[in-house]
């Protein structure tokens, strides 16, 4: 009986299945929203899930430091750097565009749609302690991004006999 309830209680604390799947901030915001009114057994699970992803990550981030943020962020969302005023986030997207997401903080944190700023072309790390490719300036208005350079495609020449051909 115990497991059936408990069974029950897990269902209803899952995501509601919506077709087409509204974006991530809108359901997270319907499931704060609703959190409140839930069942304490269901905020028990809820609770109980958040506890638990968070000893998660520390317990990553103890063994393998910055190495974690990498792998969270894995093609998705590289190198997240904060403009100066804390105002605006930037990141490398997948596909190596430079984009910037507006962020309003104070009493509520509220983060806008990002936008495409520009193509980069940046190098790719060179080991785990190369944290970032790029910089930005306290405005956010300029970028330092290492990039690779490529050497010119040169077809080898060899000279024969070289010596004798000096003397001519």
């Amino acid at each position: 009986m115990i497991l059936k309830r408990l069974s029950a209680q897990l269902l209803h604390a899952m995501w509601r299945d919506e077709d087409p799947k509204p974006d991530w901030k809108r359901r997270k915001q319907a499931y704060l929203d609703r959190l409140p009114n839930e069942p304490p057994a269901t905020r028990l699970i809820s609770a109980s899930d958040k506890l638990y992803n968070a000893k998660a990550i520390l317990e990553d981030f103890r063994c393998v430091k910055h190495e974690l943020w990498k792998r969270c962020l894995d093609g998705w969302r590289r190198e997240p750097r904060w403009r100066g005023d804390g105002k605006e986030l930037f990141y490398l997207s997948s596909d190596g565009k430079m984009m910037a997401v507006p962020v309003t903080t104070g009493a509520n944190f509220d983060a806008s749609s990002p936008v495409a700023l520009f193509q980069a072309t940046p190098r790719e790390p060179v080991s785990n302690r190369d944290l970032f490719v790029y910089d930005v300036s306290r405005d956010g208005q300029r970028f330092l991004i290492l990039t690779q350079v490529k050497k010119a495609e040169t077809t080898p020449m060899a000279i024969l006999n070289w010596p004798a051909k000096l003397n001519k």
